[in-house]
C-alpha cells in the first residue's frame, strides 16, 4: 500500500498565495478589459450625430445632447450635454444682420461689448484668427474664457470657469454665429465635437 504525500503547512500556504495572485491577475484584467469597452462605446456613442434642418440651414449636432426649442432671434438653434458637470456644455448657432464694411469685424466686435456687459463674468478673449476656412466657409475664429458664476442655481456651488470659442461666417442671410462654451474639464472633449458639428454646418 502506498503512502499518501504529506502536504506541509508552508506548501498550503504557497499554493494559496499562487492560487490569490492568479486571482488578482483575472480581476485586473477583467477591468481592464471592461475599461476598454467602455472607452469603444463612449468613442462609438460620440461618433454618432443627428441631422437638423431647419431656418434656413442644416446640421449635425451630437447624439445625446439635447436640443433646446422656444428659442428667440437672434438664435436660431441650441443643444446642450446635460451629463456635463459641473455645467452643462453648450453649442448655439445665431444669424445676426449683415453689416455693409467689414461685417465679421463689427459682429464680433458686438459680441465682446455684449458679453462684457452681461452676465460673463471676466470675459476675455483668448485668440483672433481672421483667415479660418472650413468646408468651404471663410470667416473668424475667436477663443475664449469666463466665469459662470452660479453654475447651478438650486445649490450653493462655486463659481466655475468656462472656456469656449466662436466661428463666425458670412452667409446669404446674415452674419453666423456657431459657439461652443464649456466648463475647463470638459473643454477639450467637447471641442471635437464642436468642430465636427460646425464642419457640417450647410446654408440652404
Amino acid at each position: 500500500m502506498s503512502e499518501m504525500p504529506v502536504v506541509t503547512a508552508m506548501e498550503v500556504r504557497a499554493r494559496a498565495r499562487q492560487r490569490d495572485r492568479w486571482v488578482a491577475w483575472i480581476v485586473v484584467g477583467v477591468f481592464v478589459f471592461a475599461l476598454a469597452i467602455g472607452a469603444v462605446l463612449r468613442v462609438l456613442a460620440e461618433s454618432r450625430s443627428v441631422e437638423y434642418r431647419g431656418d434656413g440651414f442644416r446640421l449635425n449636432y451630437p447624439a445625446g445632447w439635447v436640443r433646446q426649442t422656444g428659442l428667440q432671434p437672434p438664435y436660431l438653434f441650441q443643444v446642450e450635454d446635460l451629463g456635463a458637470t459641473p455645467t452643462r456644455s453648450t453649442i448655439t448657432l445665431q444669424r445676426r444682420p449683415l453689416p455693409q464694411h467689414d461685417p465679421l469685424g463689427v459682429v464680433q466686435r458686438d459680441l465682446t461689448i455684449e458679453r462684457r456687459s452681461g452676465e460673463w463674468a471676466g470675459y476675455r478673449e483668448l485668440s483672433l484668427d481672421r483667415d479660418v476656412r472650413v468646408n468651404g466657409w471663410e470667416g473668424l475664429h475667436v477663443t475664449f474664457a469666463y466665469v459662470e458664476m452660479e453654475p447651478d442655481p438650486f445649490r450653493i456651488s462655486l463659481p466655475v470657469v468656462m472656456h469656449g470659442e466662436d466661428y463666425l461666417f458670412v452667409g446669404k442671410a446674415g452674419v453666423y454665429i456657431l459657439t461652443l462654451t464649456a466648463a475647463e474639464e470638459n473643454y477639450a472633449r467637447a471641442q471635437g465635437l464642436f468642430l465636427a458639428l460646425v464642419r457640417s454646418f450647410r446654408e440652404e
